[in-house]
């Protein structure tokens, strides 16, 4: 009985130890990911062919645009559009840059998710024989686009340049944004290991 007792007890606080130590590892490993989202920078001094922009919050789309305006890139692909209508800022930027979208923007409309947006700008890129990419998304989005975009396009070389995006800092004091980054981490954590599953696999 007694051993019974004891065999319990031991399960008990096996468990309990796992889940402790789960918590622990995930809390300092979201911890790391808000400090490496908060280190990524826009660096001025790169440059490639071309520049792919992961659509979400609007900054994102005019960065992009001022990188092609800068001559930061030949070509620029905006992917992941709405099939059915274009955002009002994305159609007041087609007025505005008739010249620019006619000629050196490309708009993907087959993506509904960022393996999506992997899998069209590694179609686009390949068009265009381009192995150098400045890649455009939230700093928040940036980890989870580069998983993504290496899994598919292994020999490319990234460039991460995040769009500035509001209430980024000071995220344990913004409630909204602490959500955004908690989903947003375990998004990553999900694409991290299927990616190291398929290195694996193959």
């Amino acid at each position: 009985m007694y051993a019974n007792h004891f065999k319990i007890w031991l399960k008990t606080w096996r468990m309990l130890i796992c889940c402790a130590t789960l918590s622990i590892a995930l809390l300092f490993g979201f911890a790391k990911f808000i400090d490496t989202v908060h280190s990524l920078s826009q660096d001025e001094t790169a440059t490639a062919l071309g520049i792919v922009v992961l659509t979400g919050e609007s900054s994102r789309i005019k960065t992009g645009i001022e990188l092609l305006e800068r001559k930061k890139g030949q070509k620029l692909l905006i992917s992941g559009v709405n099939q059915n209508s274009l955002p009002n800022h994305l159609t007041i930027l087609k007025e505005q840059k008739t010249v620019l979208f006619s000629c050196c923007i490309s708009l993907g409309y087959t993506a509904t998710n960022t393996v999506g947006n992997a899998h069209e700008i590694e179609e686009w890129a390949k068009k265009h024989s381009y192995a150098k990419l400045l890649v455009v998304t939230s700093g928040y989005h940036m980890p989870r686009a580069l998983v993504e975009l290496r899994r598919v396009m292994p020999n490319t070389q990234f460039i991460p340049y995040p769009a500035k995006t509001r209430l980024v800092h000071d995220v344990w004091n913004n409630p909204e944004m602490l959500k955004r980054f908690v989903v947003e981490y375990f998004k990553f954590i999900v694409a991290y290991i299927r990616a190291k599953i398929e290195v694996i696999l193959l």
